[in-house]
């Protein structure tokens, strides 16, 4: 993972001013930066502003599927309703002393 402060763009930050690879270089895989960038991009070719919440929500599911999906991780099951849910082995519990 890149920590590089030069990377990492602090709000409020103009990302129309990146060029593409420089762009890419920022936004890597921090969905509420790529809503910001979206956003703004949007915003100048004359489309109204977004919600940005949903935006980054859109944005960290994308990400989070394309790690799945590049790394072979099983998707959970879906139920009729649309609903899923994980499964997985659940380890000895260890009990903390205080």
């Amino acid at each position: 993972m890149n920590t590089s402060s030069e990377s990492i763009p602090l709000a409020p930050f103009d990302f129309t001013t990146l060029d593409g690879p420089k762009l890419l270089d920022v936004l890597r895989d921090n969905a509420a930066n790529w809503a910001a960038a979206f956003n703004q991009h949007a915003v100048k070719l004359g489309y109204s502003e977004m919600d940005e919440g949903w935006l980054i929500t859109w944005f960290a599911n994308a990400i989070e599927h394309s790690h799945d999906v590049r790394h072979g991780v099983e998707r959970p099951p879906v139920l009729p309703d649309g609903s899923s849910f994980f499964t997985g082995t659940v380890g000895k519990r260890q009990r903390h002393e205080t």
